[in-house]
């Protein structure tokens, strides 16, 4: 039997409504979304039946309806198909209250990314939607440490992954990282958090295209 795949029919009216036309294109046959920086286009994300392209670039993708300061909370992304899947199976749009924003950073985060968001949301609290593998963990606490306005390093090696952060430096297993304990390794203390699918799922599309509900 030939796996699943994730295609334009995959989603259902009620998310594609509650997306279109916020920086989102959605056609019969394709889906773009709009990536911008300084209310200007900067690069796409396109989706069909046969392809997803994700771009590296320094733009936002945003769906918000409220004014950037009343945003309370702030769903962050890799992709912004990957934000639909999460709206679709989380059933979210029954509990939006019109106070978060959905963002979308694109498949290279950078600092610039981060705090331009911080910027456009001055009032929210971030949520970390990156997934479940070892370079989602990797990425977890890197942003969540640009948004603290910190640093550290990353390396991957056969023994695990080294993490340099200050003057300190720690061997940790990859199967073990993630931002919780990292934060514990380091004695760091913030209020970022992460928003995953089950442990036996590393992204939400997968979650979608076995019609499973979080």
């Amino acid at each position: 039997m030939l796996d699943k795949v994730l295609t334009i029919a995959s989603f259902a009216n009620e998310v594609v409504e509650y997306f279109d036309n916020y920086d989102a294109k959605f056609a019969e046959s394709e889906i773009w979304f709009d990536y911008t920086r300084d209310g200007k286009v900067i690069a796409k994300e396109y989706f069909d039946n046969n392809c997803h392209r994700i771009p590296s670039t320094v733009g936002l993708w945003i769906r918000h309806t409220c004014h950037p300061s009343a945003i309370r909370t702030c769903l962050v992304f890799l992709s912004a198909i990957e934000a639909l899947c999460f709206t679709q199976v989380t059933q979210f749009i029954n509990r939006d209250t019109g106070s978060t924003a959905i963002v979308s950073i694109g498949i290279k985060p950078s600092i610039a990314q981060v705090m331009q968001l911080k910027t456009i949301f001055p009032n929210a609290k971030f949520d970390l939607a990156f997934g479940n593998d070892m370079m989602s963990s990797i990425l977890d606490c890197t942003v969540a440490l640009w948004l603290a306005g910190k640093e550290a390093r990353f390396k991957l090696m056969e023994s695990g992954i080294c993490i340099r952060y200050g003057h300190s430096q720690q061997l940790v297993e990859s199967t073990k990282l993630s931002l919780s304990s990292f934060q514990k390794m380091f004695g760091i203390r913030s209020s970022f958090r992460t928003c995953k699918p089950p442990r036996n799922y590393t992204a939400f599309r997968e979650m979608l295209l076995k019609g499973l509900p979080v």
